[in-house]
């Protein structure tokens, strides 16, 4: 019968040998959390080492665990993959704050002296060629603001409430109001209308400045911004 080669081992759960205990080029193992350690001596200072764990220290597994310090990238082109598109939305990779009922805020910070931060949305998976979306921030000033890059083309700003989309930004700046089912057809209005309250459960609507009924360009300046058609 073959002989049974077994190394220093423990089955106590989170339990790692100590440098008294392992002698250099020994290896032990905790058979209850799978966990390989050897010593190692770096200019006569000596230290436990987690084999497989980059040098040291716990690893997440492949599901579950706790990341309890920062996670950093190296290389170009990575991505964060997960389902988002499920039909049960509740089924779909989403962020959540760990806290028990509390509320989920994303933050976006610059790295050292930098003063902005931003968070960009490309329309296509090339987003060197691609119409692209930006929120963010710097010392100075809030943004919002939609472009292309590449061969991408640019396309409306559409702002949207309650299923509909109701203000849209044109891609030669101009204001216009959503029409249609959903809200999809821009209404621009014409050169020199006005923006008219519909009051507190109606969307506006452009309206022609001047005389017989119609708002007046003083009023209109009061009441209302002008955009040009």
């Amino acid at each position: 019968m073959a002989n049974t080669l077994q190394i220093r081992r423990s089955a106590t759960p989170s339990a790692v040998p100590t440098t008294a205990q392992l002698a250099l080029g020994e290896l032990a193992i905790n058979t209850y959390d799978g966990k390989l350690y050897l010593k190692k001596n770096v200019s006569g200072t000596e230290s436990i080492v987690e084999i497989g764990a980059g040098g040291g220290g716990s690893y997440l597994p492949l599901s579950g665990g706790t990341l309890t310090g920062s996670l950093a990238f190296s290389g170009s082109a990575l991505r964060i993959r997960g389902s988002t598109n499920d039909a049960t939305y509740a089924n779909r990779w989403m962020f959540q704050d760990s806290g028990a009922n509390a509320a989920t805020n994303l933050g976006v910070i610059p790295s050292g002296s930098g003063n902005g931060a931003a968070q960009w949305y490309f329309g296509a998976s090339d987003p060197d060629n691609s119409n692209f979306l930006v929120i963010g921030t710097n010392s100075s000033a809030a943004i919002i603001t939609a472009g292309a890059l590449g061969t991408g083309t640019n396309v409306p700003l559409f702002f949207g409430v309650a299923g509909s989309y109701r203000f849209i930004f044109g891609t030669s700046g101009q204001l216009g109001i959503g029409t249609g089912s959903g809200g999809n057809t821009p209404n621009y209005g014409t050169a020199g209308q006005v923006l008219t309250s519909g009051g507190p459960s109606a969307a506006p609507t452009w309206s022609s400045g001047g005389g017989g009924g119609g708002i007046s360009t003083g009023k209109a300046i009061a009441m209302a911004m002008i955009f040009g058609g």
